[in-house]
């Protein structure tokens, strides 16, 4: 302390005091922390000079900087840079930050975080109290006591530390985390500046734990989109989804405010710089290590058990278990142990945290995955040996409770580890159990009091997580539970036993060891791949599962259960199998629900039963509560609440169970038969119960598994208005509590009027005093809880949206209230109701009512889902997506075909405000997430999502059909279309990026995996779907070429295409799914493609030779298939072998035909259709373009000649042009086929003077061709005066082109000196000669006629040029030259 003045206290805390003051001989203001050592464990010191060691190393302008540390004798005392405000203080003082305070804020912050991590240091303990105010605001983040500089191959951690308000989801559910956890806690404080209060808050740390896990932020209307869009980001749930590095550095909201250090972006941390494959592996592996079981996080099964308890805001002074307990009238408890945590539930993990918040986080952390065990620790000397098990000492209940405590999972597992593998101990335990069985069976009081230390043990010893080879030697050497469940038979079946006052705790105990083996580690290994002997494991828990449930009657009605703990017990275990059996470890899940419809309807009636109160049961338990009736009440309630939550268990899918609700649903049905079937009214008394505050939830979840399952109990439902106005007076109360100010301004929820199908007025809907008291009676004057809400509100809609989709009509009650529900959908702030009210919209539009809506208002209601679509709570229904509604009525909006009556407050028609809303590329985000898009170039998924699957191909990702099914996919792929015709120019673009979400999202639909996995998963729906799929992919794929586009967005288009791959997916495609008809579109697709770029060769004959599609396309080419299909497969065929001779043998096998005949070309050829005859023409002159192969073919099959000549003089210009073309190469090889081609000769003399340009050039070729090889033909060139045409074309044709062909063609007939003469007879020196003198072109090319086959000309078709015009002048001179020379 030599060097400092102690100024003024200006703190003080738990961990000591902090001075301001100044150091000697200088003006510098520090901050000095005495924290005393007296009373601080050696742990607590090593961690404090851990945190000093790692301020040292930081320096940044925005933390704090640590300038001296020094021990003295009592204290250790760190000296800081003196803040002069803290940000907390701030909050406390003015509740709330403008945003633009807040995101200079934020910007610092991220500065100080991005430094941190850059160095592999991760802070954990994020909140406003850790950020102080330097000079001019400067933020400071100080406080590194649960900081962790980790090492460059740790890249998660397991250690829970934090404050609960700022812990994210994986914190809090004790999954290995990262730095994303800081990014969160980040979020959660720039919220709290902005909004007063963090996004989770409450003042149970139960309920905070769930929240954080399950419900979505509430985003206040008055934050800008790029804010949100920054918190959206930061608040993410999902760590993997989380904003982070380095994307986090250059969002919109901070990027230009943000500083960071060069030095800093080259650090190789892994959590700033992107993870090697290794490091991925590595963290992957580290990750799965550290992970607990789902389900086993000690914070979470705490909060469940006491959210169920605390719904109800104000309690006694005690728990209600506590106040039964006392109540109980000197009842045993289940374990005789006060301070025990067993006493009337099993955990399924051994590792749990206490309720009591201290100790669940003492100072602000909850260190490790395991909890001290308060107990005093036995003695590390005391093993099994000294435990006497069969002794009739007096002390022997003293050494078994030992065993209980060695044993206890909450303890250290290390003593159990060793009994398992000690056999004699075993052996002794399991003789203590068989022993003290026969002396319960006998009625023996020392048997009972034995049995339950006995049960205690094995419990402990079943519960314990480790091998689980160790538990099932155990089991199977102590014969549970197959000696339990005979044991429990037969007190059940013994009137004498029962009779002892023992009985009901025995039978107690008995049921909760028997728990314990069904929630132990057997359930949590996968035996699928189990050999024979491992597999009786599984048949022997399933027959004891099976036996436990034939009991279930008996347990349930059983008479000595007089506080009903048996019957909890009972419940609770049903719970836990429903739990075991959803991971499909021991059973497949619907095969284990569907037995329970099979063998075990008494037992699901009488739990059902067991949801109905009884009088005389609570007369009973008033009397064992000695006359309190309120405890007796809550009992009873607790009972019906275990009950409807066991029924919950049997019946509700939740969102983990994928794919398999088969089984539910068959208990469902059995449930809703039973309600309304029975005589005793006891469906009335269930689904009243959704009256009531504790039942309402778990009452609506059931009522919501039925009626998917069950049109009847729609139809009872529809029949009972009571019942329709218990589920709409929660939405009564949910648009009271937060639409109040909207509706007291005299305004409709739907901006709108209101009609019903029947044309009656709907009135506008505003908040009257009966309508409050109505939803006090209906909930029993008390309100949900608020993290209750939520899931309620959520399961009406989507119980209102299933009812209707039931019985195709509205109930009357919903009709009146149609006006509310629209205007749910319109006002609320949270995404997941928008959701579930657009779907309930959605069938509301459908059943003919009439809405007036403002497109913006609808736009921006569906905006607020798509950018803010967190953790839902529920399932939609049937085989719906979350976003299916939303996109079903975006399409109504769109088309204008429905009851949206529209009216446009500006001039901009809807499509276009599709796109200035944002609402187009949010839509097609999330419908990117939702099917898990995969980008073609890397293979890998732009999103992460489920995991793979072998019935598709591998790296495919199943798409999440729960955020968005099959029909709310068409709906998007028909709005889409919709919006590419009405605003094409607009949507092009997206055409032109390979990135681009929509155009990795459309090339997605057609990955084989992705239409493989709808065609398996809908089943008869399927093979419609990936159809419809396909032609609308295709569609939006021929907008380029529908409209005048310019060349270069037209080339960026086609580049992209090419890139995406979209030729060979699309073929594909084509090949495994569509026949007939449809393949219109899609084959004129790749025609269009394949012929207007080269690119798109080699992609097609690849995709045809790895899709095999030989038979689709030889099977597309027959009689029956559609013109435009066959025309445009036979071009593709004829530019691939005319681009090059590779693809010959392919377009070859495609023609062959199955006898080898070639027959589909002669049938072609002869066909009524002119453009298939040009077409077929025009690919034989390609086949044969290159070389002669085909020539042997055609000498072979004289019908392919024959026809080929009869269309040298076809009606069509463009059959007669391409056949001369194919004429033309049929001759150019070689004179193989020059008999054959005698009668082409008068033909080609003809077509000399056809009135199509391309046509005469064409046969002045052929004509030269004739007597290229040899003079077979000379005879009849010179009986055609073949030699005189050509001279005429040659010097008179008004066509370069022509002219230049015809030059070129006498060239190569003068090669035959008979040919040479004739031509020179004909004064050809003198004709050609003014042909050498200077020429000027003459460019105007004949129109050429519109034909049903014709098409646009492609960037291939030729041009003449100047250049081809001044070619004729060189062709004249070289033809002269030769006939010179010939003269001489």
């Amino acid at each position: 302390m030599d060097n400092y003045h102690v100024l003024e206290l200006v703190g003080e805390g738990s961990f000591g005091k902090v001075y301001k003051g100044r150091k000697k001989y200088t003006s510098q203001i520090v901050a000095l922390k005495f924290i005393p050592k007296l009373g601080k464990s050696e742990k607590e010191l090593k961690g404090l000079r851990r945190e000093i060691e790692i301020m040292r190393g930081l320096k940044h302008d925005n933390i704090i900087e640590l300038l001296d540390s020094f021990d003295t004798d009592k204290e250790v005392v760190v000296v800081t840079d003196f803040a002069e405000g803290e940000l907390f203080q701030i909050l406390e003082d003015d509740a709330s930050l403008p945003e633009e305070q807040v995101q200079v804020i934020a910007a610092q912050l991220v500065s100080a975080l991005y430094y941190l991590h850059s160095h592999r240091i991760l802070h954990r303990d994020m909140k406003p109290q850790n950020i102080l105010l330097g000079k001019g605001g400067v933020i400071k983040l100080c406080d590194f006591g649960f900081a962790r500089g980790m090492s460059a191959n740790t890249l998660v951690l397991t250690s829970i530390k934090g404050t609960p308000l700022y812990m994210s989801p994986e914190l809090v559910e004790e999954k290995p985390y990262d730095h994303t956890a800081d990014l969160w806690a980040l979020g959660c404080i720039l919220y709290e500046l902005f909004v007063g209060s963090p996004p989770f808050y409450t003042n149970s740390i139960f309920q905070l734990v769930t929240m954080i896990i399950k419900d979505p932020v509430k985003w206040p209307k008055t934050m800008s989109p790029v804010f949100k869009d920054f918190l959206q980001g930061l608040l993410n749930k999902n760590p993997k989804y989380r904003l982070a590095w380095p994307d986090l550095l250059h969002h919109p909201f901070i990027a230009d405010k943000v500083k960071v250090n060069l030095e800093d972006t080259k650090l190789p941390s892994p959590f700033t710089q992107p993870l090697t494959s290794s490091m991925i592996v590595l963290k992957e592996e580290q990750s799965k290590s550290k992970a607990n079981p789902p389900g086993t996080s000690k914070i979470l099964a705490r909060a469940r058990k006491k959210a169920i308890e605390d719904v109800e805001k104000n309690r006694q002074k005690h728990s209600r278990l506590q106040a039964w307990d006392q109540a109980e009238n000197g009842k045993e408890k289940e374990w005789d142990d006060p301070d025990s945590s067993k006493a009337g539930e099993v955990t399924q993990r051994s590792n749990r945290i206490s309720t009591d918040y201290k100790k669940e986080y003492p100072s602000i952390e909850v260190e490790g995955r395991t909890v001290l065990n308060k107990k005093k620790k036995p003695e590390k000397s005391l093993n099994m040996e000294n435990v006497k098990l069969d002794g009739e000492e007096t002390d022997s209940e003293d050494e078994w409770q030992r065993l209980i405590d060695l044993t206890d999972p909450d303890g250290d597992p290390e003593f159990t580890l060793q009994l398992f593998d000690d056999v004699d101990a075993i052996k002794k335990l399991h003789s203590c159990f068989i022993s003290s069985s026969v002396q319960v069976r006998d009625c023996m009081l020392e048997g009972a009091s034995r049995l339950r230390s006995v049960l205690r043990v094995i419990t402990n010893m079943v519960t314990l997580k480790c091998d689980v080879k160790k538990i099932v030697a155990f089991c199977n050497f102590v014969q549970i539970p197959d000696k339990l469940l005979e044991l429990l038979k037969d007190i059940l079946s013994s009137t004498k036993i029962k009779q002892q006052p023992w009985a009901q705790q025995i039978l107690i105990d008995i049921a909760i060891t028997i728990n314990a083996y069904f929630a132990c580690e057997i359930t949590w290994v996968d035996w699928k791949d189990a050999d024979v002997k491992e597999k009786q494991i599984v048949v022997q828990y399933n027959n004891a599962v099976h036996t436990f449930w034939s009991l279930i009657p008996s347990l349930v009605n059983e008479d000595i259960d007089e506080d009903l703990r048996l019957l909890e017990q009972t419940l609770l275990c049903v719970i836990f199998l429903s739990g075991a059996n959803e991971r499909g470890n021991v059973e497949d899940p619907d095969k284990y629900f569907s037995s329970l419809v099979v063998k075990h309807k008494e037992s699901l009636k009488a739990i059902l039963l067991a949801t109905k109160g009884n009088p005389e049961v609570l007369k009973q338990l008033t009397e064992i509560a000695e006359g309190n009736i309120q405890a007796a009440s809550e009992r009873m309630e607790q009972i019906i609440h275990q009950a409807i939550s066991s029924l919950v268990s049997v019946v509700y899918v939740t969102q983990e169970l994928d794919g398999k609700k088969v089984g539910k649903k068959k208990v469902a049905d059995y449930l809703a038969d039973t309600m309304i079937r029975e005589p005793d009214s006891i469906g009335h008394e269930v689904l009243l119960l959704s009256r009531h505050p504790l039942h309402c939830c778990n009452t609506l979840k059931i009522i919501y598994s039925c009626v998917q399952a069950s049109p009847e109990l729609c139809q009872f439902l529809d029949k009972h208005p009571e019942h329709m106005e218990s589920l709409l007076s929660i939405i009564i109360g949910k648009m009271n509590s937060d639409l109040v100010e909207y509706v007291t301004e005299d305004r409709n929820y739907s901006s709108s009027a209101m009609t019903t199908p029947g044309g009656g007025k709907v009135e506008k809907v505003h908040r009257h005093d009966d309508m409050e008291l109505s939803r006090l009676f209906l909930l029993g004057g008390v309100e949900l809880a608020d993290m209750e809400v939520n899931t309620a509100v959520e399961l009406v809609l989507y119980i209102l949206s299933v009812i209707v989709i039931q019985q195709q009509c509205l109930p009357a009650p919903l009709a009146s209230s149609a006006a509310m529900m629209v205007g749910l959908f319109l006002e609320s702030t949270l995404a997941s109701h928008t959701a579930a009210a657009a779907l309930l919209f959605s069938q509301l539009v459908t059943c003919g009512v009439n809405a007036e809506v403002q497109p913006y208002e609808m736009l921006q209601a569906c905006l607020s889902v798509f950018t803010d679509l967190d953790q839902i709570c529920v399932r939609p229904p049937f085989e719906f997506g979350v976003l299916d509604g939303l996109l079903m009525l975006l399409n109504e909006l769109l088309c204008g075909e429905s009851c949206l009556d529209i009216e446009l407050q500006s001039d901009s028609p809807v499509a276009s405000l599709y796109i200035e809303s944002g609402i187009w590329d949010a839509m097609w985000h999330r419908i990117a997430q939702g099917v898990q898009v995969i980008n073609v170039e890397m293979e890998s998924p732009m999103l992460v999502g489920k995991g793979d699957s072998s019935d598709v191909p591998e790296n495919f990702m199943l798409p999440d059909w729960s955020l968005i099914s099959p029909q709310g996919l068409m709906a998007s792929l028909q709005m889409a279309v919709t919006v590419f015709t009405k605003e094409t120019y607009q949507c092009l673009p997206n055409l032109a990026t390979s990135d681009s979400i929509l155009m990795l999202t459309l090339v997605h639909f057609l990955h084989p995996g992705f239409l493989q996995g709808i065609h398996q998963h809908f089943k008869g729906d399927g093979p419609q779907l990936v159809e419809d799929i396909i032609l609308a992919v295709t569609q939006m794929g021929c907008f380029p070429f529908a409209v005048d586009t310019s060349d270069e967005l037209l080339a960026e288009i086609q580049h992209c295409l090419y890139t995406s791959k979209l030729v060979p997916r699309l073929l594909g495609a084509c090949v495994q799914y569509l026949s007939g008809p449809p393949l219109e579109t899609p084959i004129g697709l790749l025609s269009r493609l394949v012929l207007g770029n080269v690119i798109f060769v080699e992609q097609l004959a690849t995709a045809i030779k790895t899709y095999k599609a030989v038979p689709f396309l030889n099977k597309c080419l027959s009689t029956t298939a559609s013109v435009s299909v066959i025309c445009d497969i036979i071009s593709m065929c004829s530019h691939l072998v005319r681009v090059s001779p590779e693809h010959l043998d392919l377009v070859k096998n495609i023609f062959t035909g199955s006898d080898g005949d070639y027959l589909l070309l002669s049938v072609f050829l002869t066909h009524n259709k002119s453009a298939i005859k040009s077409r077929t023409c025009s690919l034989l002159g390609n086949i044969m373009r290159h070389n002669d192969q085909m020539y042997s073919v055609i000498k072979h099959k004289d019908k392919i000649l024959d026809h080929l000549l009869s269309c040298l003089r076809d009606s069509d210009s463009n059959v007669r042009k391409c056949a001369a073309y194919a004429v033309g190469n049929a001759c150019y090889h070689s004179g193989e086929l020059y008999p054959k081609l005698r009668p082409a000769v008068p033909h080609l003399v003809d077509l000399l003077h056809d009135p199509i340009t391309k046509t005469r050039a064409n046969a002045a070729s052929a004509c030269g061709n004739l007597g290229m090889h040899s003079s077979v033909l000379f005879n009849d060139i010179k009986k055609c005066k073949l030699v005189a045409h050509l001279l005429e074309a040659a010097c008179h044709d008004a066509q370069t082109i022509v002219q230049i062909n015809a030059m070129l063609a006498l060239r190569s007939l003068c090669q035959q000196q008979e040919i040479l003469k004739d031509l020179l007879s004909l004064n050809g020196v003198d004709k050609l000669t003014p042909l050498l003198s200077t020429y000027t072109p003459r460019d105007v090319v004949t129109p050429r006629p519109i034909t049903p086959g014709s098409r646009p000309g492609s960037v291939l078709s030729p041009r003449p040029t100047t250049a081809a015009a001044s070619g004729v002048s060189v062709c004249a001179g070289k033809l002269l030259r030769l006939l010179q020379k010939g003269t001489a």
